[in-house]
């Protein structure tokens, strides 16, 4: 080999190993500084958005519209160069049985809205570590420190780190850097943490004094946050539905947070305390026992929805009351009503004051889930038992929409379609 090629690979060599050990920044974007890194992090932007669209799974938001009115919503489409995008609003369509939420789907109502008043803490969630391209975490780390997001950035960081083993001494050095931390020789420790109310969780990269420091705060939040699950709870003594405090969230749902509480605060001294963890024990229990009955009385009112549905009326009015939030208790009530109205297809009913009580019922909850189709079609059949003709087809033409043509519900629609005409 001649000296010149040896030299070569020498220079090769050397130019490699810098690159390795250039900095996590510079891996990308030698030179470049923070405001022009943000700058191209937004550049970038929109082609993500583009992708999140095309693979069904758009973005979504808390928006803030006109200074005053927040809306729920979701990108429709990215408007040429990207930087102002079309959003659509978000409507209820649904509620799920087992845990609390919703299912949503988009409505009529359309907005514009510029990426960069979209807030940092919500575009660091259009992001995972584990798939998106380095370099698009490395902008996107940039761009949540210049937001004092720097917890989002190390939780955005290592998720890269531990798909890219390659990146985890440069990733630790810059949230040092960051963080104003000392590098530990043997490197940052990883934190698992999790958040009690969406139950997401991820892992950081920390000192031991910075995880002390982070175990300290959610020391401090765990007996408030146990406080505010048992005063949610309501009342835990008296028969179901007759108890002075109510429950103020859903009943399977405080279930969950209780018994993910454990892995949202472990290693904090609270769940060291004997005491502390017994009254968590308690409140779980409790829950445990009143959701036992309500399935109990649940499964028993179903069995005899079509042959009594006044008595059955009657335990799905209780428990609307035990566990108020839970949908479907009251969809159930709704149903029990209107099959004791007992519909004539010619027009009218056979006990209109049962099917008043349905109708009252199905309003509010078409109002409340304004893209269910199987709501606003009852809503209209119970317009139509009462002889409101206009308010009637108002439901259910929106319910025409909106049900599947292949569902017995859409004959049905079909039928009083029909017969209004």
């Amino acid at each position: 080999m001649t000296r010149l090629g040896s030299f070569a690979l020498v220079l090769c060599a050397a130019l490699c190993a810098g690159h390795l050990h250039a900095g996590l920044v510079d891996r990308y974007f030698a030179g470049k500084k923070d405001d022009e890194l943000v700058k191209e992090f937004y550049k970038r932007l929109p082609d993500h958005l583009r992708n999140m669209i095309s693979t069904k799974n758009p973005p979504r938001a808390l928006l803030t519209v006109n200074k005053r009115t927040t809306v729920f919503a979701e990108l429709k489409q990215v408007q040429g160069k990207g930087e102002t995008n079309i959003w659509v609003e978000l409507l209820k369509s649904n509620w799920f049985t087992n845990a609390a939420g919703f299912a949503w789907a988009p409505g009529e109502a359309q907005f514009y809205f510029k990426n960069s008043d979209i807030p940092a803490a919500t575009i660091a969630g259009w992001f995972d570590g584990r798939t998106a391209a380095p370099s698009d975490i490395v902008l996107l780390a940039v761009f949540l420190a210049k937001n004092n997001e720097l917890g989002l950035a190390n939780m955005r960081l290592t998720e890269m780190a531990e798909e890219h083993k390659d990146m985890r001494s440069d990733v630790e050095a810059w949230l040092c850097e960051r963080n104003k931390w000392t590098l530990p020789e043997g490197g940052l420790q990883l934190l698992a943490v999790r958040d009690i109310v969406s139950g997401q969780g991820g892992v950081l990269l920390m000192t031991e004094e910075a995880k002390a420091a982070h175990l300290a705060k959610l020391d401090a939040k765990a007996p408030e946050m146990l406080d505010m699950l048992a005063a949610a709870r309501g009342d835990a003594s008296g028969e179901l539905g007759k108890r002075k405090n109510a429950p103020t969230e859903r009943l399977d749902e405080l279930k969950n947070r209780c018994e993910r509480f454990s892995d949202c605060f472990r290693g904090t001294a609270f769940l060291e305390n004997a005491e502390k963890v017994q009254k968590l024990e308690n409140l779980k229990k409790s829950l445990e026992a009143d959701l036992e009955i309500i399935k109990s009385m649940a499964d028993g009112a179903e069995g005899i929805i079509k042959q009594d549905p006044v008595k059955a009326a009657s335990t799905f009015e209780t428990l609307s009351k035990a566990d108020p939030f839970n949908t479907t208790w009251k969809s159930r009530l709704a149903y029990c009503w209107f099959l004791d109205g007992n519909l004539l297809m010619g027009g009218g009913c056979s006990n209109p004051k049962s099917m008043k009580k349905a109708a009252d019922l199905y309003e509010a909850l078409a109002k409340e889930f304004p893209l269910n189709g199987n709501l606003n079609l009852f809503a209209g059949a119970c317009k139509y038992a009462a002889g409101d003709r206009d308010s009637a087809k108002k439901y259910l033409e929106k319910a025409e929409k909106l049900l599947d043509p292949q569902s017995s519900d859409y004959r049905f629609l079909q039928d009083l379609l029909k017969n209004l005409k």
